[in-house]
């Protein structure tokens, strides 16, 4: 069975139904000046942030054929890129900067502890270890990208 997408078209570009127009205002926005951007995908009803680790830093722009829908592309040089999907974007940031965040936006709080039957560092919330490391300082660099504090791992 195939299920067809309802769109939104704004400036040539095809927006997934559903996506905030706050967002669709930034990615144009971001498109249009050829800025680097993050974001952050999560549950679009409870605000709730999955955490993405890959594909959440680019630049958009769009694919090509009948329907032109956002893609995040590494940088402004780059060909082809993965399609964001617009209608579960919980958070934007341009550097430092948040430009959008969903009105009930939350991450559950991490924690960085230390197996020793693994001899390896863990990013974990109360419930799921998410990543393990070989030392304390990459488990905390990717804990602070995972929350947003910073846009390296």
């Amino acid at each position: 069975m195939v299920i067809a997408k309802q769109y939104t078209e704004v400036n040539g570009t095809y927006y997934y139904e559903g996506t905030e127009k706050k967002v669709i205002d930034w990615l144009e926005t971001a498109r249009s000046r050829n800025e680097r951007i993050r974001l952050f995908y999560g549950n679009k009803e409870t605000g709730f942030d999955w955490m993405e680790e890959h594909d959440t830093i680019g630049t958009v722009s769009r694919s090509c054929g009948d329907i032109k829908i956002p893609l995040l592309i590494k940088n402004s040089r780059s060909h082809g890129g993965s399609a964001i999907l617009t209608e579960n974007i919980v958070k934007i940031t341009v550097g430092k900067r948040v430009v959008y965040q969903h009105p009930k936006y939350y991450q559950p709080e991490l924690f960085l502890m230390y197996h020793d039957l693994t001899n390896r560092w863990a990013v974990q919330t109360a419930d799921d270890v998410l990543a393990t490391f070989e030392d304390y300082g990459k488990a905390y660099r990717w804990s602070e990208f995972i929350k947003g504090h910073r846009n390296s791992k």
